[in-house]
């Protein structure tokens, strides 16, 4: 009988020790790697190198639409390469990347996913910087016990960055959030949008205020004051409760600002 199998959001990125001990225990139990290049017929010299790396495990390539965690609009399609997952296969993932979204276009193949039996074991979309694993009670306890670091969530945790938006009102939809980026530079070329009006602003103020009622967990705050743009920086000057409250404020101050300029 197969044991039913739960998933788990990863709710901070796996990288250094962490990342390879969580290959290290995918390659207990998963048998397929999957590497995601968009454009096979304009492949960048980085992703041209590890694919070359990992040729001695080739499996499979084909042109498809879809793949654990992704399903393309339309007619649109994707390369999708298959390789065993042996010792050696897992050494290369760990020597070609030190974090788990670190597969992603340009350096490296997207989305770096491991199948047991052609099922989804780890699922990623790097850049959404979001991941899963699907796993029986044994291999949660197991995983929990072998890999320092790795902080899971059981269910769908926010699913995709839209559910982040989502939680605080319209204002992130219409915003590019680039790694790196500071709340302060957002939430300052969204009051500068001459499109938003006042009352999306305040509206985005009580949908923050909202949130943080809503979200208990702190390793949930943490996680989406990340996907904000703030990372660890932000943490550091307080807990991540009074850190979102705090963006609340910001964006009271800047709409008060706006309103005076108007």
């Amino acid at each position: 009988m197969v044991a039913k199998l739960d998933r788990y959001s990863i709710v901070h990125e796996p990288a250094g020790a962490t990342y390879r001990g969580l290959l290290a225990f995918c390659k207990l139990v998963g048998d397929t790697v999957l590497l995601v290049v968009r454009d096979p017929d304009d492949i960048a010299q980085p992703n041209q190198v590890v694919l070359r790396t990992l040729e001695p495990f080739f499996l499979s390539a084909a042109d498809e639409n879809r793949w654990p965690g992704t399903k393309l609009d339309g007619h649109n399609t994707a390369r999708v390469f298959r390789y065993r997952f042996t010792d050696q296969c897992r050494e290369v993932l760990c020597t070609s990347a030190n974090r788990l979204y670190e597969w992603r276009a340009w350096t490296h193949p997207e989305n770096l996913c491991i199948l047991r039996k052609e099922t989804p074991l780890l699922t990623t979309i790097a850049h959404e910087r979001t991941g899963f694993l699907d796993l029986s009670s044994d291999e949660y306890s197991r995983l929990q016990r072998e890999v320092d670091g790795l902080t899971l969530f059981l269910g769908d945790f926010m699913p995709d960055s839209r559910e982040l938006y989502r939680l605080f009102g319209r204002y992130l939809s219409d915003l590019s959030l680039e790694r790196g980026a500071t709340v302060d530079s957002a939430l300052a070329a969204y009051v500068e949008n001459p499109h938003v009006s006042a009352e999306q602003l305040n509206e985005a103020v009580a949908s923050i205020v909202a949130a943080v009622s809503d979200l208990k967990d702190d390793a949930i705050l943490r996680v989406v004051i990340e996907r904000f743009g703030g990372g660890q920086a932000l943490l550091r000057e307080g807990t991540p409760t009074s850190v979102l409250l705090r963006i609340a404020d910001q964006i009271e101050s800047l709409i008060s600002c706006w309103n005076d300029s108007n």
